[in-house]
Formats: structure tokens, sequence, C-alpha cells
């Protein structure tokens, strides 16, 4: 009986240490499989989501133009059953924004030169991939992968959106018509088109966030004295906030020959940390372009993160 109980507990402790394979004789880790891996996934279209601790894969497929909240779970209330528990986040909205938030007395390491942060927003089509570590407390989550989700597996450098705008004398901007908008992600620029033909406006909206905008001008022509000059200017009836500053471009010139000007703006949203880039190429008409019979501007508008 002794010796039958010995052999056993010998069987078990080898079991305790043995490697494992699926569909496969050579095993060459702990677990080794051959085949396909499941696990679980799940479909989210609440706003507020407090993440279990058997989820894996989840997808924010919500409609609307708002934030989602999906909140990780606390790991200090059992480090060791968290300590390498990894979490999968998709958004796969169409306008929403999904923020990935740890709980009040942690914090997510992105490591390098990027301090801790508690949040992290996805914007639609973005995803994200946390593990938890082994620290106690503060960071206590590890940002593995931040991504964005693409439709083919070729490289893109950057999303941009091009739109060109006749600059019609008399033609009004209207705020709520999307012909005279450009919409992408959380950014829409109004781009107002008065009666003077020298003159652009394009009104700024980044939702949910602090802005900041910067920009500088490049100008080439033939002959001396054309450039396009840049400034805020106060703006009332047509923006969107009533009390809003739009950035007016116009053009001054003693030459009669332009070939086009160029203008950079960068848009900065702080608070979803997205940066983007519009380049405007503006050709106006007025008393010393009549060589153009179309005045247009001509708008790139790129993500640039």
């Amino acid at each position: 009986m002794k010796k039958l109980l010995l052999l056993s507990l010998c069987i078990l402790q080898g079991y305790t240490y043995a490697q494992i394979g699926v569909n496969t004789s050579d095993i060459t880790s702990t677990l080794t499989v051959n085949g396909s891996f499941s696990a679980n996934y799940k479909e989210i279209s609440s706003s507020n989501y407090q993440i279990a601790e058997d989820d894996y894969n989840l997808a924010f497929n919500g409609e609307g133009s708002g934030e989602a909240v999906f909140m990780l779970p606390k790991t200090e209330t059992d480090k060791k059953k968290f300590i390498g528990r990894t979490y999968h986040i998709k958004n796969v909205s169409k306008n929403a924004t999904v923020k990935v938030i740890a709980s009040s007395s942690e914090t997510i390491r992105l490591g390098g030169v990027y301090d801790d942060t508690r949040s992290i927003v996805l914007l639609p089509g973005r995803s994200i991939s946390v593990i938890a570590n082994s620290n106690l407390n503060g960071a206590t989550w590890d940002l593995n992968l931040l991504g964005l989700i693409e439709g083919s597996p070729e490289v893109k450098a950057t999303e941009f959106i091009k739109k060109i705008v006749p600059m019609v004398p008399g033609s009004a901007f209207n705020k709520n018509n999307e012909a005279d908008q450009i919409n992408i992600y959380n950014l829409t620029l109004g781009i107002q088109k008065p009666f003077n033909t020298n003159i652009v406006d394009i009104d700024f909206k980044l939702k949910n966030n602090k802005s900041a905008i910067y920009w500088k001008k490049s100008h080439f022509y033939n002959g001396t004295g054309a450039q396009i000059n840049g400034v805020f200017t106060k703006k009332n009836a047509d923006t969107w906030d009533a009390n809003s500053y739009i950035l007016r471009f116009s053009v001054t010139s003693s030459s009669s020959i332009v070939d086009y000007n160029t203008y950079e703006i960068l848009i900065m949203g702080f608070d979803t940390n997205e940066i983007y880039r519009v380049t405007l190429f503006f050709m106006p008409k007025n008393s010393v372009f009549n060589d153009y019979k179309n005045p247009r501007a001509t708008f790139f508008v790129e993500v640039l993160n």
C-alpha cells in the first residue's frame, strides 16, 4: 500500500512539471499547440462597461458620436490572480471614441519618454492591448499595443481628405451643410466663402478637446509682393460657437502674376492626443488676379497619429 501511494505521488509530481502538447507529439514548450486558438469574445454597445475578470477580446460597436468608457479591473485586490492577464479592446464604431481607464489608484505604463497615464482614448478603428504587470500599485498595467485596424494589409502612411472649394462671389457658408464641411474623426472644418473672393474663412471644431492651432505660410510667385496672410478674427453669426474665432486667409499683392499660395496648419487635440495637418492651396481672384477665372481653395486634411 505504501509503495502504491509513493508511486502515485511520484506520478502526480511528474505531471506538475510536465510539458503539454495539444494535437502534437513534438512538444517544445510548457504548452505547445498545433492548431488554432480561441478565447472569450464580447461586443459591447453600452457607453459604460466594467471589464470583467473573464473578458479577453472586447469590441465596442455603439452608435452615436459620444465617448464610451471601459474601466479596467483593479489589480490590487488580488495581484497573484491578475499578473499576466491580458485584454484586447477594439473600437469598431463609426464615430464614437472609447476611453480605456485604469482604476482610481492605478495607471497604465507606456515606457520610453512617455509618462504613465490613467486613460487612453481609442478613435474609431483603433485597438489596444494591455497586460497586468507585477507592480503592487501605481503603474499596474503595461501597454502592449496601440494600433489602427486597417481594411487592407498594406501599410498606409496617413489618412487624408482632399476637398476643392470654389470661391464663388456671394455664396454663403452654412454650418449645417456637409457640402461646406470637411469631417474626419473628431475634426470638422467649416469653410466659409464670403463675398470677396480673395478671402476664405475656416471655422475649426474639434469635439471634446482642448486644442491648439499652429500655422505657417509659404508662397511661390513670379514677380514680387504677393503673399497670403492668416489671422484669427472674431466671427459671430456663421460659426458653431457664436463667440468663437475663425482663421481668415487673404491675399495681398502688387504683382499681377502669382502661381499659387500654400498654408500649413497643425491642429492638436490635447484630450484625445489627436494631431491633424491641413495644407491649403489658395488660388484667389480679385482686381490683381484677373487671370484666374476659377478661384478656388484646395484642402488636404491629414491624420498624423
